[in-house]
This record gives C-alpha cells, sequence and structure tokens, in this order.
C-alpha cells in the first residue's frame, strides 16, 4: 500500500511538472508560429535596434534599462536623435514578416456616391450616400491556391474635384491595416497563456490591431519582463516597424 501511494504521487508530480511551461519556451513556439523565414528576419531586426538605435540614443545605459527608456521616451513623444537605418527598413519592407503583420489593399477606388457601388456578400446594405468614399478590396490566398476578397467602405470624402482621386487612392494603397490573420496574430495567441502580462497583451491586440505609441509605456508600468527576448520581438514589431 505504501509502495502504491508513492508511486501514485510520484506519477502525480510528475504530470504536474510536465505541464508547466518551460522558462523561455514561449519564445521557440513563438518563432515556429511565426515562420523560419520571419524569425530569422524579426532576429536580424531587434539585434540592429539594440546595436545602433538603443546604443546610440542611450549610450549609457545597459540594454535593457534602454528598452525601458525607449517605451516611456516613446510614450512621451520624444524625438529621439538617432532614427532605424535605412538598412533595416529596406529589409522589413522587402520581407515576408511585413505581410504577416500588415495588409495592404488590392484595390482601391473613389465611387461617386452609394449608388455606383456594388453590394458584396460581406458587407450590409450601404446607406444612401450623396457624396464621394473610398471603397477598398483585401486580397487573401487560401492554402489551396484560391483567392478570397474582403471589402471596406470609408467615410465620404469632402472632396469633388476628380482630379484630386488618383492622389487619394495612391495613398490609400499604401496605408497598412493590422493583419487580424497573420501568422503574428497566431503566435501572439499561442503564448498568451505564458505571463499576465502577454495574456492581456494578446486581448488588447487583438480588439485594437495597430497600437497608438501611447501604448508603449504599459509595458512598463504593466510589469513586462523586458529581458525576455520575445517581449523585446514585439517592442520592435510594434513601436519600430
Amino acid at each position: 500500500m505504501v509502495y502504491t501511494f508513492r508511486f501514485t504521487v510520484f506519477i502525480f508530480i510528475l504530470l504536474f511538472w510536465c505541464n508547466l511551461p518551460v522558462i523561455g519556451q514561449e519564445n521557440s513556439v513563438f518563432d515556429k508560429i511565426l515562420g523560419a523565414d520571419q524569425s530569422k528576419t524579426l532576429d536580424t531586426l531587434v539585434t540592429d535596434f539594440e546595436n545602433n538605435f538603443l546604443k546610440k540614443n542611450y549610450p549609457d545605459l545597459k540594454t535593457t534599462d534602454a528598452y525601458r527608456q525607449f517605451l516611456m521616451d516613446l510614450r512621451g513623444q520624444k524625438e529621439f536623435a538617432f532614427g532605424i537605418s535605412k538598412e533595416a527598413r529596406k529589409r522589413f519592407a522587402a520581407s515576408k514578416l511585413r505581410n504577416e503583420i500588415y495588409e495592404y489593399p488590392d484595390s482601391v477606388w473613389v465611387l461617386p456616391n452609394s449608388t455606383y457601388d456594388k453590394i458584396e456578400s460581406d458587407s450590409i446594405t450601404i446607406l444612401r450616400n450623396d457624396y464621394p468614399y473610398i471603397k477598398t478590396r483585401y486580397k487573401y490566398e487560401g492554402a489551396d491556391g484560391s483567392y478570397e476578397y474582403t471589402y471596406s467602405r470609408g467615410v465620404r470624402i469632402e472632396l469633388m474635384n476628380e482630379s484630386k482621386y488618383d492622389s487619394i487612392i495612391a495613398a490609400k494603397l499604401k496605408q497598412p491595416e493590422f493583419n487580424t490573420i497573420g501568422s503574428y496574430i497566431q503566435a501572439l495567441e499561442a503564448i498568451e497563456d505564458s505571463s499576465a502580462f502577454l495574456t492581456e497583451f494578446y486581448k488588447i491586440k487583438k480588439s485594437s490591431g495597430i497600437l497608438h505609441p501611447y501604448m508603449a509605456g504599459a509595458f512598463v508600468t504593466q510589469g513586462a519582463d523586458l529581458d525576455n527576448e520575445v517581449i523585446r520581438k514585439i517592442i520592435v514589431l510594434e513601436f519600430v516597424y
């Protein structure tokens, strides 16, 4: 009976410890879901941020303290003496990582009024609108190679001069929206239970999309572990690129 009891206790303890998150495990999980190429790009961007931007702007601070000060300065809308290198920005712009975080319109139109619009299956009936407004289409490729589209309709444009439409369309095509189905948000979801901060951050990210720089201060005030690799990666993606 004593043997059986001890064996049962041993099995219980073993199962308990096996189900606890391993410290640092969230980094490998995050990288795996983000994707090999994307993770490699992100590692390069983080290294560039730490070795160039942080060291130049905070030469007297250790890396963790520099992250903390950067977040608070960003919250306070401080202008930095040194920016991100052109090489790093070009690398991000040309990477697969960019499209896992943001989505850009596939097509943009300026419609004279709502009677010219087509009602897609994903949209509600449009109320009468006698002003020009922007209609945007996003294109998604499925695993089988097929494509799906979603549409959005912006507020009316207080501009009747059609000669300005081309510039409006060009600007909209470059305007990012948060990719709600990309591997970045999926990676955040996979590690949300790793800490109380990541749990709350995931909820905010999922509901808010692109964060305002003012939110940078929350990483300090809400106790994010600035020594954690994943936290640093998130900071770089959210407030640098």
